[in-house]
C-alpha cells in the first residue's frame, strides 16, 4: 500500500500522517485530506496520467484539461455533491485516479533559444509553434497553429516547471480563464502538457495592441493617437473591461493585476482582459478569502514603512532589485505596484476583495486622463510605499496642460479612495458612471451646478434642443415684429392725431378772425 498522498494543487507526494487528519503539503503549504477526491463534474472523463501525479481529463468537447483542488476554502471536498445551476463560483477541482492510459498530443516548441526560453524542438503533434510573442515571470506566450482546425492560437507555456507554486498558479490561471466565459475574457481552447512535461494551454489569438501600447502612442504622438483613440473611445474600452471584471466578481474571482498591459485591443474592436494568473479565487461578495498563493508580509503591514516583497522562492528584501515599476511582482505583495490598491501594496491579503479591482480600474482611468499611472516613485520600494499610503494627486494637478473632464476626474478619484468603503462598491457602479459620462448625464461622483445640468441636458438632447431653440427664436422674432408693428401703428396714430389737432386749431383761429 502506498504510504504517500499527492497534493492536488502542486502534485508533490507527501507522507501520510500517523493519525487520521489533513495533510499540509511540504511544497506549497496547501491543506488537503488523503484518499479519494470528488469525481469531476459531469461531462468529464479521466483519460490518463500526464505529469507526476496530475491527471488528464477530457470533457465532451474533447478539450484536455488538468484539475487541481479547490482553493479559497479550508473545507475538505464533499463527495457526491452535484453542482447545481445556481452554483456559479469558480471551481478548481481534483481529478479521479486515471482509469486508462491515453496518448496526449505533445506540444513541441520552436521558440528561439533566449535566456530562460523553453527548449527548441521541431513542430509536431496538434500544434505547430510559429514564434514567440511575449514572456512574463510565469510563462512564455507563443503564436501557434492548430493543425486540426487550421487556425492560429496563442499558446502559453510554463517557464519554471520545477516550482510547485508556479505549477499550481499556472494550472489555476488556465482553469480560471477557461471557466470565465465572457465576451471580454479570452477563451481557452485546450490545456495539457507537452512531451517534456511542460504545462501549456492554448487560447484564442487576439491580433492587435494592448491598451498600454495605445497609451504609449498617445505620449509619443498625441495628435495621431487621439485621432484613432479619442478619450471617449478609451472610456468605452474601460467600460467593456468593467463588464469582464464585474462578471468575474460574480464568480468569486478578483483579478488583482488589472493594468493597461493586460487589456488587449483587437484589430476589429475586440477588448480582452488577459492574464488571470494572479487572480484571487473564492471571494464571496466584498469579503476576502484565502487562496493558494496568499502569504503574509514580514512584520506589521499597517505600520511598516516599506512593504516586504517576498518572492516565490522565499527571498525578501535582498531580492528587491531594480525592477520595472509596471511589471507584475510575485510573492506576498502580488500585482503591479503602480496600480495596486493600498491594502494590496501593504500585503494585507485578507482585505483584498472586489473593491481592490475597482481601485485598479480607477488607476487605469487615471492614466487614460493623465497618460501617467496614479502612483510613481524612483524605485520599487518607493512605489510600494506611495501606493500603500495612497499618495495620489488629482488628475488636473498631475497633467495641468491636458483637457480633463471634471466628471471623469471625479470618477477616477472616487475609485482611488484609500478606504475601500469610500470607493464604488463594485465594478458595475463605476461602469454606470462611465456610461453616464458617455451619455452626457450627471455622474454620482460629483454634484453639477445648475449651468452644468442645463448644458448636459442640451448636449444630451441636441435635436430637441435645436428644435426648441428654433421655436424660441421664432417666437421671439414674432414677438419683436409684433412689438415693432404695434409701435409703428401707434406712432402713425399719434401723428394723425397731431395733424387733426392742428387742423382743428386752424379752423378755430379762422372762425375767430372772421
Amino acid at each position: 500500500m502506498d504510504d504517500t498522498s499527492a497534493c492536488p494543487l502542486c502534485f508533490t507526494s507527501n507522507p501520510l500522517p500517523a493519525a487520521v487528519g489533513p495533510i499540509t503539503c511540504r511544497a506549497c503549504g496547501e491543506s488537503f485530506l488523503p484518499g479519494r477526491v470528488p469525481r469531476p463534474p459531469g461531462g468529464l472523463r479521466v483519460r490518463g496520467t500526464v505529469s507526476h501525479d496530475a491527471c488528464a481529463v477530457e470533457d465532451d468537447s474533447r478539450q484536455m484539461v488538468l484539475l487541481a483542488d479547490t482553493v479559497g476554502s479550508d473545507a475538505p471536498a464533499r463527495p457526491g455533491r452535484a453542482p447545481s445551476s445556481a452554483d456559479e463560483t469558480i471551481r478548481l477541482e481534483a481529478a479521479q485516479p486515471p482509469s486508462r492510459a491515453v496518448r496526449i498530443t505533445p506540444l513541441e516548441v520552436t521558440a528561439p533559444a533566449l535566456p530562460g526560453a523553453v527548449p527548441a524542438a521541431r513542430p509536431a503533434g496538434k500544434f505547430a509553434v510559429v514564434e514567440e510573442l511575449n514572456r512574463g515571470g510565469m510563462g512564455v506566450i507563443l503564436r501557434g497553429r492548430d493543425r486540426s482546425l487550421h487556425r492560429e492560437v496563442a499558446i502559453k507555456v510554463i517557464r519554471d516547471q520545477q516550482s510547485p507554486l508556479q505549477r499550481a498558479r499556472f494550472i489555476k490561471e488556465a482553469q480560471v480563464t477557461g471557466q470565465l466565459e465572457h465576451p471580454n475574457i479570452v477563451p481557452v481552447h485546450e490545456f495539457g502538457v507537452d512531451e517534456s512535461g511542460r504545462l501549456f494551454f492554448a487560447m484564442k489569438l487576439v491580433r492587435g495592441r494592448t491598451l498600454g501600447e495605445i497609451l504609449a502612442w498617445h505620449r509619443d504622438d498625441p495628435s495621431a493617437a487621439a485621432a484613432e483613440f479619442p478619450l471617449t473611445r478609451l472610456v468605452g474600452i474601460l467600460i467593456q473591461v468593467s463588464h469582464a471584471v464585474a462578471f468575474a466578481h460574480t464568480r468569486g474571482v478578483v483579478h488583482r493585476d488589472l493594468k493597461p498591459g493586460n487589456i488587449m485591443l483587437g484589430d476589429f474592436g475586440e477588448v480582452m482582459l488577459m492574464d488571470w494568473g494572479l487572480a484571487k479565487v473564492g471571494v464571496a461578495g466584498a469579503v476576502g478569502g484565502q487562496t493558494l498563493d496568499e502569504g503574509a508580509v514580514s512584520g506589521n503591514p499597517s505600520s511598516a514603512s516599506t512593504a516586504e516583497l517576498v518572492t516565490a522562492d522565499g527571498d525578501s528584501s535582498a531580492q528587491r532589485r531594480a525592477l520595472r515599476l509596471d511589471q507584475t511582482q510575485d510573492g506576498a505583495v502580488i500585482g503591479t505596484p503602480a496600480y495596486m490598491a493600498p491594502e494590496q501594496a501593504s500585503g494585507m491579503v485578507s482585505q483584498i476583495d472586489a473593491r481592490s479591482d475597482v481601485y485598479a480600474l480607477g488607476a487605469i482611468l487615471y492614466e487614460l486622463l493623465t497618460l501617467a499611472p496614479p502612483v510613481s516613485g524612483g524605485d520599487l520600494d518607493e512605489v510600494l510605499r506611495n501606493a500603500s499610503m495612497n499618495r495620489i494627486v488629482a488628475p488636473q494637478q498631475r497633467a495641468p496642460t491636458r483637457a480633463i473632464p471634471k466628471d471623469l476626474a471625479a470618477v477616477a478619484m472616487k475609485a482611488l479612495a484609500a478606504d475601500p468603503a469610500d470607493r464604488y462598491p463594485g465594478a458595475p457602479a463605476m461602469r454606470r458612471d462611465l456610461e453616464r459620462f458617455i451619455e452626457g448625464r450627471a455622474v454620482s461622483a460629483r454634484s453639477d451646478s445648475l449651468l452644468e445640468v442645463v448644458g448636459k441636458f442640451v448636449r444630451r438632447h441636441r435635436i430637441a434642443s435645436m428644435v426648441a431653440a428654433v421655436g424660441v427664436i421664432a417666437l421671439l422674432a414674432v414677438g419683436v415684429a409684433g412689438f415693432w408693428l404695434n409701435l409703428a401703428a401707434r406712432h402713425r396714430a399719434e401723428a394723425q392725431g397731431e395733424v387733426a389737432q392742428r387742423e382743428r386749431q386752424h379752423a378755430e383761429t379762422a372762425r375767430a378772425s372772421a
